[in-house]
């Protein structure tokens, strides 16, 4: 069975490899144009064939390399992470294969619809009487100019669910992005606090103005202006009858490691922050006082 420090090596060897590719590549393509220049004044005409052969082998040493470290990081995730959240959370269970469904979470509000859905690293269990859930989500867009089609990530982070015993007061949606309007959310009201800074943070749309106005109290404003602040305006939050859902927009994969990162001295750092984070949310929401 593999330890860390197995893990560590095989990892540098993948490292060297992408380097390797990586140097090749660019000597290919460096020396392509100079090759063909001097092939052709020499009767060499093979000499830019060459250069594109090791830029093309090059690029395929890299990426072979870098998919061999996704591999291994799964299996890294496998060994490790499950048995680490249950010691750090007893009774909490992780599965890399997990996630969250794409339909639930488009009807959560937290996130806009996309043209890719994809959801991993399930992190499930329970705090303080209330359930949660959390697994990592990346939405990508196909774009087209007409000559030209890319895919651009427009969301990478974490999607966390809390399941509450009571429901909230009225269902409300927190959200970053300034363009929505309430076509987006049907049966919702824009509406705006007495807060400027909290207007500015956050489009608030309600299913009742003063049910809004029952969870949005001076002091809990204030504490979810600390968190959006914290993850550097990223965030969207919505309160759905006794379920709450927070999107963490952090543009990585949590628990993965890769080619630059490499694995984390400690591995369970990234576990304590995703723990230390569930237990605040819990905590600053079970002491609001929104529910009915």
């Amino acid at each position: 069975m593999k330890t860390l420090e197995d893990f560590r090596i095989e990892l540098d060897k993948y490292q060297k490899q992408s380097k390797t590719g990586i140097i090749m590549a660019a000597i290919g393509f460096i020396l392509f144009l100079p090759s063909g220049a001097a092939g052709f004044s020499s009767e060499m005409v093979f000499l830019p064939f060459i250069m594109m052969a090791v830029f093309m082998g090059g690029g395929i040493i890299a990426s072979v390399a870098s998919s061999k470290v996704k591999n291994l990081s799964n299996e890294y995730k496998e060994k490790y992470i499950p048995s680490a959240v249950e010691s750090i959370l007893p009774g909490s269970v992780f599965n890399i294969h997990g996630g969250f469904d794409e339909t639930e979470l488009y009807r959560s509000y937290v996130l806009q619809q996309a043209d890719r859905y994809s959801s991993e690293d399930l992190f499930m269990g329970e705090y303080q009487g209330v359930g949660f859930k959390s697994a990592d989500v990346t939405l990508k867009e196909v774009r087209s100019t007409g000559k030209s089609t890319t895919v651009v990530t427009v969301f990478q982070g974490r999607v966390i669910r809390l399941e509450f015993e009571q429901p909230f007061v009225t269902d409300l949606c927190l959200s970053q992005q300034r363009f929505i309007t309430s076509w987006s959310f049907p049966k919702y009201e824009k509406i705006k606090t007495e807060s400027i800074d909290f207007n500015q943070a956050f489009t608030i749309f309600s299913k009742s103005d003063l049910g809004a106005f029952k969870i949005l109290k001076p002091d809990f404003m204030e504490k979810l202006l600390d968190l959006d602040n914290k993850m550097k305006d990223q965030i969207s939050i919505s309160f759905l009858h006794n379920y709450l859902y927070i999107a963490l927009k952090t543009n990585k994969d949590t628990f993965d490691f890769n080619l630059k990162s490499g694995i984390p001295d400690n591995p369970l750092l990234e576990i304590n922050v995703n723990v230390g984070l569930i237990k605040d949310l819990v905590e600053l929401f079970q002491s609001n006082g929104s529910f009915q």
